[in-house]
């Protein structure tokens, strides 16, 4: 199985981290700049995954991450996982973090 998260600046590509069992908000803001954080999602196949991200992102003019789907632009770095029956942000499997670096790479504005 594996403990992953994954970690999406602009510009960039997605890379795997791992993380505890539960991730926690220091985790969250810590991975995202520090910034308070909202939560949105992605649909994955059958996986609805957690994306977190600067709540005040765009106000801040951050710059543009990846469009998730249905257009909703992403902006500043993002983690990415999932949630269990409890609404905990728990980590994902190296197979399902590796699918998500996959879109995000795929859907991402990489610089070069």
């Amino acid at each position: 199985m594996g403990n992953f998260v994954v970690l999406k600046r602009p510009g960039q590509r997605a890379v795997l981290d791992t993380t505890d069992d539960v991730i926690d908000g220091d985790t969250i803001s810590k991975a995202i700049d520090d910034a308070y954080f909202t939560c949105t999602h992605l649909r994955l196949d059958d996986e609805i995954l957690d994306i977190w991200c600067d709540d005040e992102g765009l106000l801040k003019d951050l710059p543009l991450n990846f469009y998730n789907q249905g257009s909703q632009p992403i902006v500043g770095p993002v983690l990415v996982c999932q949630a269990n029956e409890e609404g905990e942000s728990i980590p994902l499997s190296k197979e399902l973090a590796e699918k998500v670096a996959s879109w995000l790479d795929k859907h991402g504005y990489l610089e070069g």
